[in-house]
């Protein structure tokens, strides 16, 4: 799953709901991957 850097704030937490259930999600900037939020082991 991708999402945009300039996504509102309040859509982290459900981001983070989505982590925690294991599933890796690239944050963009432009179009390009800027960072990943993978699940801690």
């Amino acid at each position: 799953m991708e999402v945009g850097i300039r996504e509102p704030r309040d859509s982290l937490n459900k981001h983070v709901a989505q982590v925690r259930n294991g599933q890796t999600i690239a944050a963009t900037d432009h179009g390009k991957p800027v960072a990943r939020l993978v699940p801690v082991e």
